[in-house]
């Protein structure tokens, strides 16, 4: 298997990792550490422009329809800043999550605007009873007179505090034998009423616990044509997402490794330089 780059992806890599350089100095990256959200509306902006919030996105909304390969390189060179911030939250999970569950006509309406930059996503799926398997979702939202109405919490909800709307994984329908039937994925807007976010401490900037007290949303954020049928789509949309969130991990492994060398190279002990030091070499 060949896994060496594309010229294209070349460049991709490069002006990734002149962005890096030139506008996430360490300086700029540990002030964003410091804040709850972790974003920065300049380096959104210049993401946006680049066209790297779009690159999932067909051309046909206003993205460049670039492949799962070409976002993994460019967010391992994200991750050797490490660069915070809602980019793989928004325009990766959330912008596969609607290309999976959203009907034609919500596509048509919500992905030119996740591209742009205008509409930033966050997946609120974890709960108090923490898993990542359909059988762990127990929030409710039944609908009643036209309206969704949601109570209950989400937990490690990353980049919530920098999301304009949320993908709330609910239950819509009655649990049977499949953990996996009945769950819906309901698009809410952040700031509605009812909507409370907090940022936990300990965490990396921008990890949220998302409580919702008698929300209501409107019938046409149901995702999709049919409710309770989200999972399935949910599921497509994480598998290919999770590779290019690994992606950036080894970016940021990549960068701790060279940094590791070149302290060893530098710092001595006993009159020489501790990478001589067998351990230190181990």
């Amino acid at each position: 298997m060949d896994l060496s780059l594309t010229e294209d992806q070349e460049l991709l890599r490069n002006a990734a990792r002149e962005f890096v350089r030139r506008s996430c100095s360490k300086q700029v990256l540990l002030e964003l550490d410091r804040t709850e959200s972790g974003f920065s509306h300049q380096l959104w902006g210049e993401m946006a422009r680049i066209g790297w919030l779009g690159m999932l996105t067909p051309q046909e909304y206003g993205g460049s329809g670039s492949s799962l390969t070409d976002a993994a390189v460019v967010f391992e060179e994200l991750g050797r800043g490490p660069v915070p911030g809602p980019a793989f939250a928004s325009a990766v999970l959330g912008t596969l999550i609607l290309l999976e569950a959203a009907s034609p006509e919500q596509k048509r309406s919500l992905l030119p605007k996740v591209a742009s930059g205008e509409m930033t996503l966050a997946l609120a799926l974890t709960e108090p009873d923490y898993g990542w398997g359909a059988g762990s979702i127990r929030m409710a939202a039944p609908r009643r007179s036209g309206q969704y109405h949601l109570n209950g919490a989400k937990l490690f909800v990353q980049d919530a505090l920098a999301a304009t709307h949320l993908l709330c994984v609910v239950r819509t329908g009655v649990r049977s034998r499949d953990p996996s039937s009945g769950i819906s994925l309901l698009l809410v807007d952040a700031s509605a009423s009812g909507v409370s976010r907090r940022a936990l401490p300990g965490f990396i900037a921008g990890t949220a616990e998302v409580t919702f007290n008698n929300v209501r949303a409107p019938a046409s954020s149901l995702l999709g044509e049919a409710p309770g049928s989200a999972w399935p789509a949910l599921e497509r949309a994480l598998q290919k997402a999770v590779p290019i969130l690994c992606a950036y991990q080894v970016g940021g492994c990549q960068t701790v490794f060279e940094m590791s060398v070149e302290y060893s190279r530098t710092r001595q002990q006993f009159g020489t330089p501790i990478g001589r030091f067998q351990r230190v070499q181990d």
